[in-house]
């Protein structure tokens, strides 16, 4: 839609391919030597995540990811209940013969894992070997009860991380406008929020919220201003030396924070 912002950021593949009913497939291939192709968990899970990975096996195999239906720039499918497991193996199977790979080397992660087994099925022709990496295999493999904690667990994380990231950006706008005590909340719910939760964890959520606390009080050019915060988390922001006031971090224009007692 014109005007629109994506919420996601884009990862791109390299390449596109046009399949023969005109879907596009997004891929990209690291490494030389045999043909290898990786199959991404989620179901959902973007290729690029494969990158590291891939790069520790490039000596020995030409390693293809190739972003899964709907992800990516890959065509998702034309009907949604056809995003199903067999609907999965089919694509990959058409990718391969797209691209002239021959037998192919079959790696897979966790959902991709299943994937993977379920093509080496399929097609036996196809696959040379098959490497299951933390595989998931099917439903009767996970506790009902289980799954729903975790799901729930994780829906409760990503409204966090995406509350974080609104906290962060009002707070990086008001200080541009000057609204410093609008940025100050702002900030200090982005670091209730980190305390209060798993987010602590996460360096480059902690990095960023560190980032907008340099730009606020970069900003004003007043340290006593940072004395109205009293932040729980901030410790594991600078080093892990537990609670204390933000006006112990002592921040000038164009400088990296520095602590101070």
């Amino acid at each position: 839609m014109a005007g629109s912002s994506r919420i996601l950021p884009d990862f791109p593949l390299a390449n596109l391919l046009e399949l023969d009913d005109g879907r596009t497939v997004e891929w990209e291939v690291i490494g030389e030597g045999e043909p290898l192709v990786w199959i991404e968990g989620g179901p959902g899970f973007w290729a690029h995540l494969a990158r590291p990975d891939v790069t520790l096996l490039a000596d020995r195999f030409t390693c293809h990811l190739v972003n899964a239906p709907g992800c990516g720039r890959t065509s998702p499918p034309r009907e949604p209940e056809t995003y199903d497991l067999d609907s999965h193996v089919r694509f990959f199977e058409e990718v391969r013969q797209a691209l002239g790979l021959g037998q192919a080397t079959v790696m897979g992660h966790s959902w991709g894992g299943l994937v993977a087994v379920a093509w080496a099925v399929a097609f036996p022709d196809a696959v040379r070997r098959l490497i299951v990496v933390d595989g998931y295999i099917g439903e009767a493999s996970v506790d009902p009860d289980a799954a729903t904690r975790s799901s729930d667990l994780a829906v409760a994380h990503g409204h966090a991380v995406m509350t974080l990231i609104a906290e962060e950006l009002r707070c990086r706008a008001a200080a541009r406008l000057g609204l410093h005590d609008v940025a100050i909340r702002s900030l200090a719910s982005s670091m209730d929020l980190i305390s209060q939760g798993d987010l602590d964890a996460d360096e480059e959520i902690q990095e960023t919220v560190l980032s907008a606390a340099v730009e606020l009080f970069a900003a004003t050019g007043d340290v006593a201003l940072a004395s109205k915060l009293e932040l729980p988390g901030a410790g594991s922001l600078i080093g892990g030396r537990g609670s204390f006031p933000m006006s112990r971090l002592l921040m000038t224009a164009g400088s990296r924070p520095t602590v101070f007692s």
